[in-house]
């Protein structure tokens, strides 16, 4: 995926979310650099891109901020990182 809207962005993603069902939506964690954080056009624009990626199956990008404080934690010390921006 190619896009100025994407670039400076990395994403964490737990693998067993790549198992579930057809109809499953895959929840990415993403980490924006400071001075590249995008609107929500930009966003969407990734999440569109991404779900043709993962054969139409709906995709949501959320930053640790946008979890609830209740499992934030627990989510943060799952993660893996699948992609960074050198």
């Amino acid at each position: 995926m190619r896009s100025t809207a994407s670039d400076g962005w990395r994403s964490t993603v737990q693998p067993c979310a790549l198992t579930l069902g057809r109809t499953a939506i895959i929840d990415l964690l993403v980490e924006f650099e400071p001075a590249r954080i995008p609107g929500l056009l930009g966003v969407a624009g990734m999440e569109i891109t991404l779900s043709e990626l993962f054969a139409g199956r709906k995709v949501d990008l959320r930053t640790a901020e946008d979890l609830s404080p209740y499992f934030r934690q627990e989510v943060l010390n799952m993660a893996e990182v699948q992609y960074e921006r050198a």
